[in-house]
């Protein structure tokens, strides 16, 4: 269910306005549904909406620029990683654009926030379902 919200956002996002730019990125971490994946962001003023797709998660997003120079934003994320966050993820973000928040290059970004697991492991005695206190980083080439 949460997939077919994410995916119908995905679509809802892309046609928008013709006055907001549309911006592809591939990268890893939390804003990027995990290790590897594609994100799809609709970038209008000073914000930014997105959708990403990896290779294992899903998750959606907001970021806002918060400098000049528009090379600093803040923002929030959510979403789902079966193998770190099978029941959710929602984490406080903070990315630095290298050319800046509307020019292709890489962000690097830091992500803080909570994440709810289930306690199933796949090896090994499975554990009591649990919120933790997640900290990771982000690393991405946008388009």
């Amino acid at each position: 269910m949460k997939i077919k919200v994410i995916l119908i956002s995905l679509i809802l996002l892309a046609s928008q306005s013709a006055y907001a730019e549309n911006q592809w990125s591939i990268g890893g971490g939390f804003q990027n549904a995990g290790l590897i994946g594609v994100q799809y962001g609709y970038v209008e003023d000073d914000q930014k909406y997105y959708a990403a797709i990896g290779l294992v998660g899903v998750a959606v997003g907001y970021e806002r620029v918060v400098s000049d120079d528009k090379k600093h934003a803040l923002g929030v994320v959510t979403g789902i990683i079966p193998v770190a966050a099978d029941k959710g993820y929602l984490l406080a973000t903070y990315n630095y654009h290298f050319s800046g928040f509307y020019k292709s290059g890489f962000q690097l970004g830091v992500n803080m926030g909570l994440r709810r697991d289930d306690g199933v492991v796949l090896l090994g005695p499975n554990r009591e379902p649990d919120t933790q206190f997640s900290m990771g980083l982000s690393l991405a080439y946008k388009f």
